[in-house]
C-alpha cells in the first residue's frame, strides 16, 4: 500500500463505511486499502470526536455502522427518497428557494438517468386508479415535469365529457383547492391549463420532444388565472367585499389581487385575470356580501343569477334566496 496523507486515509475509510452503512472492520479495511489497525484507529477517533458511529462485536469480528440517512454535515437522500422530495418541492409555489433546491438535488445527486429511475416511469392510469379526486394523476404529471418529458392526457372539459387525448409538455401544477396543470399543448402550439380532476388518463409518449416554456410566460399565465383557470378574456374586475366576508376570503383568494383597499363599507379588491364564467360564479356565490363594481361584469353576474333562479324554478329545486349581488 502506497503512502498517503492522513486526511486521505480518513476520507477513504469513512467513504467506504458511508457507502455500505454497515461493514465488518476487516472487509472495510480491505476495501479502503488500509490495515485493520488503521481502520480501527480512524473510526475510533471519529467516534470519539462526535460522529454517530457504532462499534459492535459479533463473535471475534468487529462491526462498524452509521445511522440510516446520516451524512456528515447533511442528510442522505437515496434515489427513491430524492424522487419523492422532488415531487413535494414541485407542489410548492414557484420561487427562488424552491427552484434552487430542485436544481441542487438534480445536479448533486441525480444524473438524468437517475432522475428517471428515482421518480419512476410515467405509468398508465390504471396504476393510479386507487387515488382519489384531484390527486389521482398528480404524481404521474409531476414525474413528467421532473423528467422533462412530454405526455398524453385524456382530458374532458365542460362540453366534452367523453374526453380527448392531448399531447402536452407539463410545466407546473398550481392551485391548492383545485390543482391545475399548466402545460404546452403541442397541437395548438400554446400554453393551456387543465384541471387535474378532469384528467381521465395519463400515458407516456415516445418521439415527442419536450417543450420548455420560459418562466416569465408561465408566471404571466398564473397571475392572470382564476385558481389556475384561464378560459376567459383578460379583464379587470373591481369588487367590494363586506368585512365579515373578507375575514373568510382574505387568505383564500382564488386569484391574485392587483389592489386591496380597506374602506368603511368593506374591502375593495381589484383583480385582472381571465377567469371569465368561473369568476362570475364565484362572485355570485357571495350574494349581497359582495358588490360587483365593474358594470359589465355586474351585468354578467346578474344574468347568471337570473338563469340560476329560472333553472331552480323549472326543476322544482329549493327556493332561491332573495338576495342578489350588488
Amino acid at each position: 500500500m502506497g503512502a498517503r496523507r492522513p486526511e486521505e486515509t480518513v476520507a477513504r475509510v469513512l467513504g467506504v463505511l458511508l457507502a455500505q452503512r454497515m461493514l465488518r472492520q476487516s472487509e472495510l479495511a480491505r476495501q479502503a486499502e488500509v490495515t485493520g489497525e488503521t481502520a480501527a484507529k480512524v473510526l475510533g477517533d471519529l467516534k470519539n470526536g462526535g460522529l454517530p458511529l457504532t462499534r459492535e462485536l459479533e463473535g471475534r469480528a468487529v462491526i462498524w455502522s452509521v445511522p440510516d440517512g446520516w451524512f456528515p454535515n447533511g442528510v442522505l437522500f437515496e434515489g427513491d427518497d430524492a424522487g419523492q422530495l422532488l415531487r413535494l418541492l414541485l407542489r410548492l409555489p414557484s420561487g427562488g428557494v424552491r427552484d434552487a433546491f430542485i436544481e441542487r438535488i438534480k445536479a448533486a445527486s441525480l444524473s438524468a438517468r437517475e432522475v428517471s429511475r428515482s421518480v419512476g416511469a410515467v405509468r398508465p392510469a390504471a396504476v393510479e386508479a386507487q387515488r382519489d379526486g384531484a390527486s389521482r394523476f398528480r404524481s404521474v404529471i409531476e414525474e413528467a415535469i421532473v423528467r422533462a418529458r412530454a405526455i398524453e392526457l385524456k382530458y374532458h372539459g365542460t362540453k366534452d365529457l367523453e374526453g380527448h387525448w392531448r399531447t402536452v409538455s407539463p410545466q407546473t401544477v398550481v392551485g391548492a383547492s383545485r390543482p391545475t396543470l399548466i402545460a404546452w399543448d403541442h397541437r395548438k402550439s400554446a400554453l393551456r391549463t387543465f384541471r387535474v380532476d378532469r384528467v381521465q388518463n395519463v400515458m407516456d409518449v415516445e418521439g415527442i420532444a419536450y417543450v420548455r416554456v420560459d418562466e416569465s410566460r408561465i408566471d404571466a399565465e398564473v397571475s392572470e388565472s382564476f385558481n389556475g383557470y384561464c378560459g376567459g378574456e383578460l379583464r379587470e374586475v373591481s369588487m367590494l367585499i363586506d368585512h365579515d366576508a373578507w375575514a373568510i376570503v382574505e387568505h383564500n383568494l382564488p386569484f391574485i389581487a392587483q389592489r386591496i383597499e380597506h374602506t368603511n363599507r368593506g374591502v375593495r379588491v381589484v383583480a385582472k385575470n381571465r377567469g371569465g364564467e368561473v369568476m362570475n360564479r364565484f362572485l355570485l356565490a357571495y350574494g349581497a356580501r359582495m358588490t360587483v363594481e365593474t358594470p359589465r361584469v355586474r351585468d354578467e353576474v346578474l344574468r347568471l343569477a337570473k338563469q340560476t333562479v329560472e333553472r331552480l324554478a323549472s326543476t322544482g329545486g329549493p327556493s332561491p334566496r332573495k338576495r342578489t349581488p350588488g
